[in-house]
């Protein structure tokens, strides 16, 4: 799929939820978002993607690969593939930038928490944030 995807010219959305993937395969994916690509939705839900892979999609996003809509629900992020996304994304500008995260059920715990917090108040482009089953807590 990375193959395929490496450059391709007009796909604008890839939904690979729910297929098992890994932090591996997720880097590949990562690898071949194109900084101006046209993918501008990725779904990869439900799938088995952890920090590592997290940076990963974080490094792509902060290299301009034109995703607006990032599906990363149920997946075990954790607080520091949580923090990944979050600081790529407080730091695109608003034409560039993620205008869609959904990120429920990725075991954030507080630290993760805090740096959504901090991109929600830096994001310049961010409408649709989706934080559900995380156990946020009162803190």
């Amino acid at each position: 799929i990375a193959e395929g995807l490496r450059g391709h010219p007009t796909l604008a959305a890839l939904d690979l939820g729910f297929n098992g993937i890994s932090d591996a395969g997720c880097i590949a994916v990562a690898g071949a978002l194109a900084p101006g690509g046209a993918l501008a939705t990725l779904y990869l839900s439900g799938n088995a993607i952890g920090g590592v892979g997290a940076a990963a999609i974080a490094e792509a996003l902060r290299g301009g690969c034109g995703v607006r809509r990032l599906h990363l629900t149920a997946n075990g992020l954790g607080p520091l593939g949580v923090t990944a996304i979050a600081g790529a994304a407080a730091n695109i500008g608003e034409n560039s930038g993620l205008r869609e995260l959904y990120a429920g059920g990725t075991e954030m715990g507080a630290e993760g928490c805090r740096a959504v917090s901090d991109m929600v108040g830096a994001s310049e482009s961010l409408q649709v944030l989706n934080l559900s089953d995380n156990c946020l807590g009162d803190d």
